[in-house]
């Protein structure tokens, strides 16, 4: 089995295959998972995936507090699925105020752990997304941002539905996604078709997001590949030689850092879809 190491595009919360909207996941699956990080995690931004996929968000995030009238103030920002902590360490020291969910007990931990250790105040709840108290969190946020959850859902509306009710009014969610359908589809199945049925696919394509969201009470504002080919987004079992070229093919393209910039239905690893919540307050 390849080497366990920890990826920050791929942050997942554990789920219940018996929810409503049907968990691909279960807490015990990502309780496994999370067994294999060191603190303190943080992004990479020498990982040229990693850097990209940043560079992506970041550019969102800093375009939509031009456009605020509160530029002036931190803006709250919440996470979903959360775990451990990289994604909003690094979103703190742009200047936002932070929170965070996960589902699973041992993410939420390191999360709490991963922050105190990098001297970074939030609130980390152990909690279900989809069954929120929504008492004191309800439009409480600027901000609501997943990477790599959504696409684990039968039905990803109520999880769509769980970003726009965190956040208020005009207010900001940006939802990114691994793009595992096309060539990087087929690969992954190649290597690891149990993790590809991880995934829903109908949800990974850019039409599909924006109909959900429109479903969800959020009006699309852009919709973009990012991440350019990143050998690190494939998971695999046991030695394959299959993994191992397109591991080193990878490397040798994301060595040029012009290769940040090239992006494609095709090739590229990750979708990011921003929003705007057009819900009124109850």
């Amino acid at each position: 089995m390849r080497p366990s190491r920890f990826r920050p595009p791929i942050t997942l919360p554990a789920g219940s295959s018996s929810d409503p909207a049907g968990a691909l996941t279960d807490t015990g699956f990502w309780h496994e998972y999370w067994g294999s990080v060191s603190l303190p995690a943080r992004l990479d931004l020498t990982d040229p995936g990693t850097r990209s996929l940043a560079s992506a968000i970041d550019l969102l995030l800093m375009s939509r507090r031009r456009d605020t009238s509160r530029d002036a103030a931190p803006r709250a920002l919440i996470e979903i699925g959360c775990a451990p902590g990289a994604w909003l360490a690094h979103f703190a020291r742009r200047g936002f105020e932070v929170a965070g969910i996960d589902s699973s007990p041992r993410g939420v931990a390191l999360t709490r752990q991963n922050l105190e250790m990098q001297n970074i105040s939030a609130e980390i709840l152990e909690a279900d997304a989809l069954d929120l108290d929504l008492d004191g969190l309800a439009h409480a946020f600027d901000v609501a941002i997943s990477i790599g959850v959504v696409e684990h859902f039968d039905n990803p509306l109520p999880i769509f539905a769980s970003h726009a009710q965190l956040v208020r009014s005009g207010g900001t969610v940006i939802i990114a996604v691994p793009n595992l359908r096309g060539f990087n589809g087929w690969l992954q199945n190649r290597l690891d078709p149990d993790w590809l049925a991880l995934h829903n696919l109908e949800t990974l394509s850019p039409p599909r997001l924006e109909a959900i969201g429109r479903d969800a009470g959020l009006e699309c504002r852009s919709l973009e590949y990012a991440g350019g080919f990143n050998p690190q987004l494939f998971e695999w079992k046991e030695r394959s030689y299959l993994g191992f070229a397109t591991t080193r093919m990878g490397a040798a393209i994301r060595r040029m850092r012009r290769a940040d910039h090239w992006n494609s239905k095709w090739f590229s690893s990750m979708i990011v879809a921003e929003f705007v919540s057009t819900r009124q307050r109850a």
